[in-house]
């Protein structure tokens, strides 16, 4: 199960974008690591630290089509904190048009859909997209009546 962003673009633009994108949520991780606080500082423990992470990336292409970008996110942080982040930040992208965090993504497997559809909060809001195409035979009758 993967969590991250669907991220449309100009097309042919895939790779700027995702430059663009990790560029200023890169800004979002500077701010939540300058609000830790330290009581003893070593240098050399915090250098060390800070090499590590800039040469850890949170972000990955999973997936790319024409325009569309799914990037997946391996931070601890909800993609839509980060969305949150820049939606209030009014950030202008130059190559990016729209993004949308997405919380949970998997490949269809009857196990998965089911562990999910059972742990849904009463509260929580959730489109399920079903196209004939895609999914075996009579599915639609089995996990949405």
């Amino acid at each position: 199960m993967k969590n991250g962003f669907f991220v449309s673009c100009r097309k042919g633009k895939e790779q700027n974008a995702f430059k663009e994108f990790c560029t200023h949520l890169g800004s979002f991780f500077d701010e939540v690591n300058n609000d830790l606080q330290y009581d003893e500082i070593d240098i050399s423990k915090e250098i060390f630290n800070d090499i590590k992470t800039l040469r850890v990336s949170f972000f990955n292409i999973y997936y790319t089509y024409k325009s569309i970008l799914y990037i997946s996110n391996t931070s601890s942080f909800s993609p839509t904190i980060m969305f949150l982040y820049l939606k209030n930040k009014n950030i202008l992208f130059q190559y990016i048009q729209r993004i949308v965090p997405i919380e949970k993504f998997f490949q269809f497997n009857e196990k998965n859909i089911l562990n999910e559809l059972t742990s849904l909060n009463e509260f929580t809001n959730y489109k399920i997209l079903y196209e004939e195409r895609f999914a075996p035979n009579e599915i639609k009758i089995k996990f949405l009546n």
